[in-house]
């Protein structure tokens, strides 16, 4: 009995020697919520008033979550109308009404109220046993289907016959023939619309990419089936719409299911085409735009395509670029190399086109490098001269400042020397000497310069 009393709480004025039975007694509610967070409660005692107030309703919300085998014994003014007490038992878990605290019976109540309890907790048992079991009817249940799901697809070829027999199967297979058909996805949608509109009795139907989210200020309804790839990603959406939200038979829904792999195939194979078709879009611009001569041959030299638009895409290479009857003497194709033609020099870059096994043909790309030849010959016959006026200049440099002095000082020795005497014509000489050399710099440099 002690492990049951002390499950019991008494909110409210009641006598002291409750206690002594083990009962949790407090004069108000707000004194006893710390104690309920940490203990187990099967019983609650407490008044009309207490009962009634806001905040505590919400704390009772949350100990008949925590406890659900929770019963309550009120304490109700007496006189109070039968209706509004039955008002009270079917708004919360009420099990005896008492009019006052010292009842003689309370102890007797409280026992009851108690059993009430445990009889509660028994049937909560119970529905958890329920609920597991049909948790696992459930999980049954779904395992069956997938077997069942898995039966459905080998058994489609013999569904297709029977769906012949009603319009559902005929409008699958004009739907399958324009997918079919179709060579854009604006086609593919057209296809569809044709058909599906008038068998469903919708307004309008759209195919779009799983980025287009209908207007916020459209007010049509939409039904939404996804298109998913082989990975099962959601690659488009397939939307039907109606002024009013339509009712859908399950038998359309199935349909629509089915319907939808078919159409989720041809938009795939659609999309994939038109990306390859930017992909071929994108390499005949890349391809003309390169600015030599390129070439695609296959084994016997046979040209399959050109970038110049000069040049037809047919013949042989050497004809066609170079007038010739056989290949071109030095070719070898599938590494780099040169040929020469009317005196000009083509350096030729070559790729090997290979599958996984063998080689399918070749890629040529052209280059006259004449031009290019004789300015590095140019450079190349340049450099000495260029090294030769770099010396020059030096050495100008370095024999000019002494020769300026000396010059300078031959004139300042003739200035202070008179004509009569014997070395004024020594001087002569040596300026001669000095003027001679500064001239055979001079040309040196100017010869240098003009080279």
């Amino acid at each position: 009995m002690p492990a049951l009393t002390s499950s019991v709480t008494l909110i409210g004025n009641w006598s002291e020697t409750m206690k002594e039975n083990g009962f949790h007694i407090f004069s108000h509610w707000s004194q006893a919520q710390s104690f309920l967070q940490k203990e187990s409660l099967q019983v609650l005692g407490l008044n009309l008033t207490t009962l009634l107030e806001k905040n505590f309703q919400k704390t009772l919300m949350a100990l008949r979550e925590k406890f659900p085998t929770l019963t309550l014994i009120l304490v109700a003014p007496e006189g109070m109308p039968s209706k509004e007490l039955a008002q009270l038992r079917r708004n919360f878990p009420i099990s005896f009404i008492l009019e006052k605290y010292d009842d003689p019976n309370i102890l007797s109540f409280i026992h009851k109220a108690l059993e009430i309890s445990r009889w509660k907790g028994h049937f909560h048992e119970l529905e958890k046993m329920r609920l597991s079991h049909t948790q696992r009817l459930e999980a049954l249940k779904n395992e069956l289907h997938d077997r069942v799901e898995k039966r459905k697809k080998t058994l489609i070829d013999s569904k297709a016959k029977v769906l012949e027999q009603n319009q559902w199967a005929q409008s699958l297979g004009q739907i399958v023939t324009g997918a079919v058909a179709s060579d854009s996805v604006h086609e593919l949608e057209t296809a569809i619309k044709q058909v599906l509109i008038p068998l469903f009795n919708i307004q309008d139907l759209m195919l779009k990419d799983i980025t287009w989210k209908p207007e916020p200020t459209d007010t049509r309804h939409f039904r939404i089936e996804e298109l998913k790839d082989t990975n099962g990603t959601t690659a488009a959406n397939l939307y039907f719409i109606s002024d009013e939200k339509k009712k859908w038979t399950s038998k359309e829904k199935i349909f629509i299911g089915e319907l939808a792999e078919y159409i989720s195939l041809a938009f795939l194979r659609l999309r994939r085409e038109e990306r390859i078709k930017e992909l071929e879009e994108e390499w005949t611009r890349t391809f003309q735009a390169i600015q030599h001569p390129l070439l695609l041959m296959d084994m016997e030299f046979n040209i399959l395509q050109s970038n110049a638009a000069n040049m037809p895409a047919n013949g042989k290479c050497y004809t066609q670029l170079f007038g010739r009857a056989e290949p071109c003497v030095g070719c070898a194709r599938g590494k780099n190399f040169s040929i020469l033609n009317n005196g000009k020099q083509i350096n030729v870059r070559s790729q090997a086109l290979r599958d996984l096994k063998n080689t399918d043909g070749f890629l040529h790309v052209y280059e006259d490098v004449t031009e290019k030849l004789k300015l590095e010959q140019g450079i190349i016959q340049s450099a000495p001269l260029a090294e030769l006026g770099t010396v020059a200049s030096g050495i100008a440099h370095e024999l000019n400042n002494p020769l300026a002095g000396i010059i300078s000082f031959i004139q300042l020795i003739k200035a202070d020397l008179p004509k009569e005497d014997e070395y004024y014509e020594d001087l002569l000489e040596m300026e001669k000497a000095a003027l001679r050399s500064k001239t055979i710099i001079q040309d040196l440099l100017s010869f240098v310069r003009t080279k």
